[in-house]
């Protein structure tokens, strides 16, 4: 499994300097990442909502609009 991992992370930082991604792709999906973190503590960890239904309401939504 490590291996995979190794290879994908190396996969993503050449395809961030060929320039198959816009210049603020990883720090957006970074960004993005940390929203959903703050959201899952939020909602997860204060008891508001189970995983599951933070996970399902995710899912819900459907895929992220890009422009």
């Amino acid at each position: 499994m490590r291996g995979s991992r190794t290879c994908q992370a190396e996969a993503e930082v050449r395809r961030s300097f060929v320039g198959s991604y816009g210049p603020l792709y990883q720090l957006l999906t970074w960004w993005g990442g940390l929203q959903f973190y703050s959201l899952k503590k939020e909602l997860v960890d204060s008891g508001k909502i189970t995983e599951k239904e933070f996970h399902d309401r995710i899912l819900k939504e459907g895929p992220i609009p890009v422009d």
